[in-house]
């Protein structure tokens, strides 16, 4: 719809009939990457556990939960959009996708983590309705990742923009 694309609200889930292995796969590897990026806290919760919870080992623990934290986020950042990239390139094989992602993200991360953090307050609004907020909210930030990658890869220069009045 942002392309301006004729749409049929059929055509919503005809990419997941065609390739549903590449979907899957996809979201495996990135479950897999952010189960490595939780693996210093893992240690760190094992480290506190055997130390019979002392104060290094809460030390420990929390240096180990900032990493991880610091590890997730750029895993975050850096493959957000790969679902996005296997959608917009058929013959893309899943890590063909991830590393895609990873170069067309390079010098966009630090924008990416001001816009997530520009949805906080929406994100608090949502819980505060117990969820009933996200059925205005969620569309409205789904298309701004959607705009925010078709500027990544330079297409919204080219979209025409419709002017109504």
């Amino acid at each position: 719809m942002t392309r301006n694309y004729e749409f049929k609200l059929t055509q919503i889930f005809t990419p997941f009939r065609q390739r549903t292995e590449k979907y899957f796969g996809a979201g495996l590897l990135t479950a897999l990457l952010f189960l490595f990026g939780c693996l210093p806290v893992f240690g760190g919760l094992l480290y506190s556990y055997f130390s019979n919870d002392s104060i290094p080992s809460r030390i420990v623990l929390v240096l180990t939960g900032v990493l991880s934290l610091v590890l997730c986020t750029y895993l975050l950042l850096t493959y957000q959009f790969v679902s996005m990239l296997l959608l917009d390139n058929p013959g893309f094989r899943v890590i063909d996708a991830f590393k895609e992602c990873r170069l067309l993200m390079k010098h966009n991360r630090r924008r990416l983590l001001y816009l997530l953090l520009s949805f906080l307050g929406w994100d608090a609004l949502i819980l505060c309705s117990f969820g009933l907020a996200a059925l205005w909210i969620a569309p409205y930030k789904n298309q701004t990742f959607v705009v925010f990658y078709l500027d990544c890869t330079g297409e919204l220069e080219r979209i025409p923009v419709r002017q109504y009045g």
